[in-house]
């Protein structure tokens, strides 16, 4: 008969040398001849918590702990198995409250540290770091951490850093990897990245996290070798019924219904709404303005800066009615030398910058100017500060602009949409009321004009009398199925070009050689540089047709295209960034441009691109709608986004519920 105690010390092996499932064997044996050893069924815990099988595992937890409730093992071993099941609130009252008994081990920190670090907490976990480094614990127990804590402090070269040590030393380091991986990812050293989620593949690590972000990756270097089985297992679900994309940025970039998108967004706003839960603030005890008073609106973004939020937003707040609103800008980024955010904070009533606030600290300022209505431009972006709306630092919270979908968050009272980005009975799947701007919810021109200046395709080595298709969205937004269309196109119009901006030469020789897959010369596609957006909307008069991106549309440079000039066809698709482009032809009187299949896409385009005449008269048509129509006309857009406000204002005062309702439009 097998010895227990001999499976047992054969199963501490394998975990010394991470060999997990050959634990899981022994251990699991070992529980049959000795099922009330408490060694056995801690360690066995342990290796299901690395393996994933977390259900199981908590059980396990569970049981110990009803025989020593106080046992310091069985509740850090606890909540290991509750953090990453989304229990993050209790997870980090366990850790601290061991540290709090004196039983603060070197393994209780670490995990506090990584649970601080992977919610948010940055304050604390910056707190935390600073206490282990005066007791004089080795950095590389927490390089990997303090790497990421440096990431989502936005200061990368730190965090590139020290993920390089950590994996110079161990190259095999999953979770170094990834992270250097992702952090090379938005760096744009797309080539890195690559190699990087190569690795992890190469190592057997995988994972619905290491997917999502090698899907990114991929994408941004149009390697589309394993587009097909990445998208099916991201547009998929995992046990316990979550989408395996829990990234709501990348999610974006999927083919996905509403539903698979409303739960990916309350999975990614799970810890920020549990902060929320944490003494919020009464909305009741603020300040608040009556609508015969000047409204406070205060307006939250890291894109004060050059950025194409900063050039969708500056002319909106340049032209509001100061004699009844305040408008506050709330700066999450810092001082930075651009002229966008010099701009931007002399069109604020007060410009106040928090990029070295805490959360609470934020929130305190917000709550002392009376802000009635906190408007989010970041939604899941970089640099979002979701904390800060969750406590409830304003009576009335809303999403706009910044994300283009679901924001999860129960602390969000209203996102901005139109008819056409969000329909009536698809309201079920928001988490807040929709606010209905007539025409669209696009907040017009942007912050430059289009310039004066004659640029020539000789310049760009754009034959004179081509036929120019364009594209200027990001790599990342081109799949396969349309990048196919696209060429579809081309290989119909006879000398016709396709222009795309620069990017990494990764992506360029990856799209020239898709182009010759499907019987294109790559020649045909042409790379034209990034430059100042004074210059990009004077030279789009270089380009015929700009043919847009699903299921990502092109939302600035969409509008950016017909501002200019130049006319875009798009394919309307079932989600908000899907159908963007729809709303903007809308408002600009060219709805004959939205099509509603890939098919009807490739023929309009080919139709257009056969046909000059044709094409000359819409382009007649844009110019003269852009005299009269709502896409047009920012003192329009601006007087209606008020009257939202002033409803939503009313409302709150009254103590209405929050709920849908469409904006009655001014008359120009």
């Amino acid at each position: 008969m097998t010895d227990p105690a001999d499976l047992f010390y054969r199963a501490i092996e394998y975990i010394e040398k991470k060999e997990f499932k050959e634990a899981l064997s022994s251990l699991e044996a070992c529980l049959k001849l000795a099922p009330d050893r408490a060694s056995v069924r801690y360690n066995l815990a342990s290796v299901l918590c690395q393996l994933g099988e977390f259900s199981r595992a908590r059980q396990l937890a569970d049981d110990l702990l009803q025989e020593e409730p106080q046992n310091p093992d069985y509740l850090n071993l606890l909540a290991s198995v509750i953090f990453p099941m989304g229990d993050y609130a209790r997870a980090i009252s366990i850790y601290e409250s061991l540290r709090e008994n004196g039983h603060g081990s070197e393994e209780t920190n670490l995990n506090l540290l990584d649970a601080l670090v992977s919610t948010g907490e940055l304050e604390k976990a910056q707190l935390l770091i600073s206490e282990l480094e005066a007791k004089k614990l080795p950095q590389k127990a927490y390089q990997t951490s303090l790497a990421i804590l440096r990431f989502k402090q936005n200061r990368f070269d730190e965090a590139l850093s020290l993920l390089d040590k950590v994996l110079a030393i161990n190259p095999s380091d999953t979770e170094a990897l990834f992270q250097r991986g992702r952090l090379r990812s938005i760096r744009q050293d797309i080539k890195g990245a690559v190699a990087d989620f190569q690795a992890l593949e190469t190592l057997g690590a995988q994972s619905a996290r290491i997917s999502t972000y090698s899907f990114l990756a991929h994408q941004q270097a149009a390697a589309w070798e394993r587009f097909d089985a990445d998208v099916g297992f991201l547009a998929g679900f995992n046990e316990k019924s979550e989408p395996h994309c829990q990234n709501p940025f990348i999610c974006l970039l999927l083919p996905r219904t509403l539903e698979y998108e409303f739960r990916a967004t309350a999975i990614a706003a799970r810890a920020i709404n549990e902060s929320g839960q944490e003494e919020p603030h009464s909305v009741f005890a603020m300040p608040r303005h009556c609508n015969n008073e000047r409204i406070h609106v205060g307006y939250v973004s890291a894109n004060y800066r050059r950025h194409p939020s900063a050039h969708n937003i500056t002319r909106l707040i340049e032209q509001h009615d100061r004699t009844r609103f305040k408008i506050i800008g709330f700066d999450l980024y810092g001082e930075n030398n651009s002229s966008e955010r010099t701009r931007l904070k002399n069109a604020f009533d007060e410009f106040i910058d928090l990029s070295d606030k805490s959360d609470a600290e934020a929130g305190q300022i917000i709550r002392h100017l009376g802000v009635d209505i906190l408007i989010d431009q970041m939604g899941h972006t970089a640099r979002s500060r979701g904390r800060v709306f969750a406590k409830r630092n304003a009576p009335v919270q809303v999403s706009y602009l910044g994300f283009p979908g679901i924001s999860g968050m129960n602390s969000m009272d209203y996102v901005i949409g139109d008819n056409t980005v969000i329909k009536a009975d698809e309201e079920q799947y928001y988490t807040e009321a929709v606010c209905y701007m007539p025409d669209t919810y696009w907040p017009a021109e942007g912050a430059v004009a289009v310039g004066e200046q004659t640029i020539s395709r000789k310049a760009y080595g754009i034959p004179e009398t081509a036929m120019v298709y364009c594209c200027f969205n990001i790599f990342q937004k081109i799949t396969p199925t349309v990048f196919s269309r696209w060429m579809e196109i081309l290989s119909k119009v006879s000398g016709s070009v396709l222009v795309l901006l620069e990017g990494p030469e990764i992506a360029k020789s990856n799209l020239r050689l898709e182009a010759e897959n499907r019987g294109v010369s790559g020649s045909r596609l042409i790379f034209i540089p990034k430059v100042s957006p004074e210059q990009h909307l004077a030279r789009q008069s270089i380009c015929d047709l700009f043919l847009d991106t699903s299921p990502y549309n092109a939302h600035t440079i969409g509008r950016d295209a017909l501002l200019g000039g130049l006319p875009m066809i798009t394919c309307i698709g079932n989600t908000f960034s899907d159908r963007v482009a729809a709303s903007l032809l809308r408002a600009s009187g060219l709805e004959e441009l939205i099509t509603t299949n890939g098919d009807a896409f490739m023929e309009l385009g080919i139709q257009l691109g056969q046909d000059p005449a044709k094409l000359r008269h819409i382009k007649e048509r844009l110019n003269e709608n852009s005299k009269t129509h709502p896409l047009f006309d920012t003192p329009l857009f601006a007087r209606n986004f008020e009257r939202a406000f002033k409803e939503m204002n009313r409302r709150s005062l009254t103590g209405e519920p929050h709920t849908s309702f469409h904006v009655s439009e001014c008359k120009p």
